[in-house]
C-alpha cells in the first residue's frame, strides 16, 4: 500500500474521478455476469475480478477522511454485497433496473420492498422517489461529516507545528 502523500486538490479529484469511473462499471458488469451465471460458484470466480478493484480503490486518495469513506463504501460495503449476489442473497439483485442496482451496489444504501398495494389503498408515490429518499438521506449524511472534518494531513501537521 502507498504511503500517505500531502493531500491536494487535485490528487483528490483525481482519485474521486477514477472512483466514480470504476465503481459503476465494476457494478455494470457485476449484474450482466450474475444474469448471464447460474447462482454460486460460477458467479462468485466471474464476480471476484471486481474485488481487486474495489480493494486499491482507498489507495487512490492520500487524505486520511477520503480514504476511510473509500475504505468503508468500496473495500467492505461493496465487496460484500458483491459476494451475497453470488450466492443470490442480500440485497442485490440482477432483476433490479440499472441505476438502482449501480447506486445500491456502490453505497450504503437498502432497497426496501413493500407491499403490494391493494385497490382499497391510495396509490404510493413513484418507486424512483421511494429509491432517491435514502440516497439523498445518505448525501446529506456524508456531506455533514465531511464538514465537521475539513482538516487534512497538512493542516495537522501546522498545528502541531505552531
Amino acid at each position: 500500500m502507498q504511503a500517505l502523500g500531502q493531500p491536494t486538490c487535485a490528487s483528490e479529484l483525481r482519485a474521486l474521478a477514477w472512483t466514480t469511473l470504476l465503481v459503476p462499471m465494476c457494478a455494470v458488469y457485476a449484474r450482466s455476469a450474475c444474469r448471464r451465471l447460474r447462482p454460486g460458484w460460477p458467479r462468485l470466480a466471474a464476480l471476484l475480478l471486481t474485488l481487486p478493484v474495489f480493494i486499491y480503490l482507498p489507495c487512490l486518495f492520500n487524505s486520511y477522511h477520503l480514504r476511510l469513506f473509500s475504505t468503508f463504501f468500496h473495500t467492505w460495503l461493496a465487496a460484500n454485497k458483491l459476494v451475497l449476489l453470488a450466492f443470490d442473497l442480500g440485497p442485490l439483485k440482477p432483476s433490479l433496473p440499472l441505476l438502482p442496482f449501480v447506486l445500491c451496489a456502490g453505497l450504503p444504501i437498502k432497497l426496501r420492498e413493500g407491499p403490494q398495494p391493494t385497490s382499497h389503498s391510495a396509490s404510493p408515490g413513484p418507486p424512483v422517489a421511494d429509491f432517491l429518499v435514502p440516497c439523498g438521506r445518505s448525501a446529506l449524511f456524508l456531506t455533514g461529516l465531511a464538514l465537521l472534518f475539513p482538516h487534512t494531513v497538512q493542516s495537522a501537521a501546522r498545528r502541531r507545528v505552531g
